[in-house]
């Protein structure tokens, strides 16, 4: 049976409707015919930049949010956040997809709760977001673990087996080799992925590493397909 995978930036970016690939994501999904699954260190590294930037946004908001609590005026209110915020975006264009949700946040929270109380719901934005990550994305899409069961014997020899052919392929970091290893591990006849990904570097080292894996173990080219796609492609 062939599946469908998708990398870290396409889930982040299927739970927030600012992220630049947000509608290149939904996309996918959307015109995707077969049944989804995704990465275990997927997930966690979503939940793990999630957590990161979140923190890293209401932090160099602060002043902000300090100074927009004594204007009264609502309209006002808005539009001095909306200006100082396209500020930080324009300073810290990293945190952009970050900034925008943020400020989106903060809009909804003062419209239904008040402006008083907001620094305690933004100390607690990260954890409230990093914890429901998975419940919202099921809402958008099912999907099953692609994991590594280090209590499985033949599994882990597997695994040895696929780190010491690929090992002359560095990775960027050892998320992106953890991620291509889940995957590699579990392809068969009866388990075959089209993996989406932006980036770049990820795509051409799992294709290299697959390839010199293919060469080794008794697996078949057909079974893994890295599917790149350029931020605006």
């Amino acid at each position: 049976m062939r599946y469908f995978s998708l990398d870290t930036n396409f889930v982040l970016a299927l739970i927030n409707d600012k992220d630049r690939l947000h509608s290149l994501a939904s996309s996918i999904v959307k015109n995707e015919k077969k049944d989804c699954a995704l990465c275990k260190s997927v997930i966690n590294e979503a939940k793990k930049v999630t957590h990161e930037k979140i923190n890293r946004a209401v932090a160099k908001s602060l002043d902000i949010i300090v100074d927009i609590r004594d204007i009264t005026d609502d309209e006002k209110r808005n539009m001095e956040l909306k200006k100082r915020f396209d500020i930080l975006i324009e300073k810290d264009t990293q945190l952009k997809n970050f900034y925008l949700f943020l400020h989106d946040k903060i809009v909804s929270y003062i419209a239904n709760i008040g402006v008083r109380t907001l620094p305690t719901y933004l100390s607690n934005l990260s954890e409230n977001v990093t914890r429901t990550l998975e419940p919202e994305l099921q809402k958008i899409i099912q999907y099953s673990y692609i994991k590594i069961n280090f209590s499985d014997d033949d599994m882990t020899k597997r695994l040895s087996q696929i780190k010491k052919y690929s090992s002359s392929v560095h990775f960027k970091d050892s998320i992106d080799y953890q991620i291509f290893c889940e995957i590699v591990l579990h392809l068969s006849m009866n388990f075959m992925i089209d993996f989406y990904t932006d980036d770049k570097e990820f795509s051409n080292k799992s294709k290299r590493a697959y390839r010199l894996i293919k060469q080794k173990l008794d697996y078949d080219l057909s079974w893994l397909n890295i599917i790149y796609y350029k931020q605006n492609s």
